[in-house]
């Protein structure tokens, strides 16, 4: 069997990550909706039926809607249950990890401490504590579902096309919930060259098969990427962020270097974590920031790159980083320069990176079970610690608001949600997150209606259209019902007609 479940206590093993995970996420069932979660979950007319899925009003990751779809039968709109699923699929991926280290090294200790890191690292609980995030824990469930297939077709001796052809099907599975994992092909061509000799290779040796997945992959980024729309996404994605009034392409991808190490530094010194992340622009490419982060990648590619033989494990885990981070790296304009999320499936590949370090550089194995045992718990008690920060919508934004103390977007969302019941201080807060930065659209959309709420609608209306204009290049997408209704509530109560051009 793939999974080998009666083999070395495989059961014992799962039930070990399960019970962890629960444990340590015990005190999210609690948690209120906030975030992502009100558009994905209180919002989407998707997840209410069958029917209403197929209709695809909310278009995007069919898989995620689908156990979106199981939980509101269960649930209906009570959170508590959603955190079941959620805890579920990020335990069961550590096992997995669990499973894959396995299969590409035999120390136990490296193996144990890569997977119980990766279940307790606290960068994780934006995925774990948010049912919107879902997407990125089944789609990390089918990428290393996929590896285990294609490990066992090239470790294997029998029915390897049968195998390969598994693991390409739980990649279009994954891609159904997030779009990183097409890049799974190109781990597979990253193992061979580190790990396999040229007559051992598979997808190497096989022109026809590795062209094909090319092919295939090209198609498939084709069909998502808009080459025309590039300059208006990247100039979106640059001024919400922070109130930069000129975009330029250097800015952009300035900022997007500079966002590569900042989140890289918080996967290693997981503190200061928080749901938004304002990242100011670089004025130059000898800033810091981007000198440092391009002078690490570098040198961190030829040094795994030249120990490729001698060290396998470790370019092969680096390479994994790199791979799945590419998708969100911001090369092409994605969506905002740093989040926690974006590191959930790259996070598993560091988890090697640093269980290979710690037991290379440990001296003896009593050290290195008191300094896993330190490090586990820390990593834990900052997971526990940062699962409140999820607790409701007025705690997440204004921790946000702590770590980023300009950010429009914690600023007006500590408004809205810890003075919803005062509106002239809801509306002051929501006037100074525009006056820091005045080209983010979805503070207009709120400072609109709270003058529309006071009768201003001269006001209102002005803050709407600013809305549309500025947030146009996102209206395609989870904004869009969000821009529809209110299209067709100033249509009626004012007729007028708010354009998305």
């Amino acid at each position: 069997m793939l999974l080998k479940i009666n083999d070395d206590r495989s059961l014992q093993t799962l039930l070990v990550f399960l019970w962890g995970g629960f444990l340590l996420y015990l005190n999210t069932f609690g948690n209120a909706w906030s975030f992502d979660d009100l558009t994905v979950v209180l919002y989407n007319p998707d997840i209410r039926s069958l029917p209403a899925f197929i209709e695809d009003r909310y278009p995007g990751r069919p898989l995620r809607e689908i156990s979106l779809l199981l939980d509101y039968q269960l649930f209906g709109q009570n959170p508590v249950g959603w955190h079941l699923q959620n805890v579920f699929w990020h335990a069961l991926n550590a096992w997995l990890v669990f499973q894959v280290a396995r299969r590409l090294t035999t120390d136990r200790r490296i193996v144990w401490l890569a997977s119980l890191l990766f279940l307790v690292h606290p960068i994780q609980v934006e995925v774990v504590a948010q049912a919107s995030h879902r997407k990125d824990s089944l789609a990390l469930l089918f990428i290393l579902i996929a590896t285990l297939c294609y490990l066992q077709a090239v470790q294997g001796k029998h029915r390897r096309i049968l195998w390969f052809g598994a693991a390409l099907l739980c990649i279009v599975i994954g891609c159904q919930a997030k779009i990183n994992a097409i890049v799974t092909p190109l781990l597979f061509v990253a193992y061979e060259l580190t790990f396999l000799e040229k007559e051992e290779r598979f997808l190497l040796k096989s022109r026809f098969l590795l062209g094909l997945l090319v092919l295939l992959a090209g198609i498939f980024l084709a069909g998502k990427l808009d080459v025309s729309s590039f300059h208006e996404r990247a100039a979106f994605s640059l001024m919400r962020n922070s109130p930069f009034e000129e975009y330029s392409l250097t800015a952009y991808f300035l900022t997007t270097i500079k966002s590569w190490g900042f989140l890289l530094g918080r996967l290693i010194w997981p503190q200061d974590l928080a749901v938004n992340y304002m990242v100011s622009p670089p004025r130059s490419w000898l800033d810091a920031w981007v000198v440092g982060t391009l002078f690490s990648l570098v040198v961190a590619l030829v040094v795994s790159w030249r120990m490729r033989r001698r060290a396998p494990l470790g370019c092969f885990a680096l390479l994994w980083v790199l791979l799945f981070y590419l998708p969100t790296a911001n090369l092409w304009p994605f969506s905002w320069f740093a989040a926690d999320r974006y590191l959930y499936a790259p996070s598993a590949g560091f988890c090697l990176v640093a269980a290979l370090l710690l037991v290379q550089l440990v001296p003896s194995d009593k050290v290195l079970v008191g300094t896993a045992v330190v490090l586990l718990g820390g990593m834990a008690l900052l997971t526990l610690q940062q699962n409140r920060t999820w607790a409701d919508a007025g705690t997440l934004w204004s921790r946000s608001l702590q770590v980023n103390p300009a950010s429009a977007r914690a600023l007006g969302n500590v408004g809205l949600n810890l003075y919803r019941d005062n509106p002239a201080k809801n509306l002051q807060l929501h006037l100074e997150a525009s006056r820091l930065n005045p080209y983010d659209g979805l503070t207009h959309f709120n400072v609109g209606k709270l003058y529309e709420q006071q009768g201003n609608d001269t006001l209102a209306l002005q803050h709407y259209r600013e809305f549309f204009r500025l947030f146009r290049p996102a209206l395609e997408s989870s904004y869009r019902i969000w821009a529809e209704q209110l299209q067709a509530h100033v249509r009626e109560k004012y007729g007028v007609e708010l354009s998305f051009n």
